[in-house]
């Protein structure tokens, strides 16, 4: 019984933290205005002039345009 009880414990958790990494990656790709997310910024940001020694993968950069 005290197992079902951990096991149950830890689906929850790992749900939980499921919803969280959902809601984390939405803010990546996804905004009301264009170019609003997080590596649209990035992207705007290397545009303005930025120097970078690295640089996103391509077809992340792909998803939000």
């Amino acid at each position: 019984m005290e197992f079902l009880i951990i096991i149950s414990g830890l689906i929850v958790g790992f749900s939980a933290a499921w919803i969280v990494h959902l809601r984390k990656q939405s803010k990546l790709f996804e905004s009301t205005k264009r170019g609003d997310t997080i590596i649209g910024r990035i992207e705007r940001i290397k545009e303005l002039g930025a120097s970078t020694t690295k640089s996103l993968p391509q077809a992340l950069i792909d998803r939000i345009e």
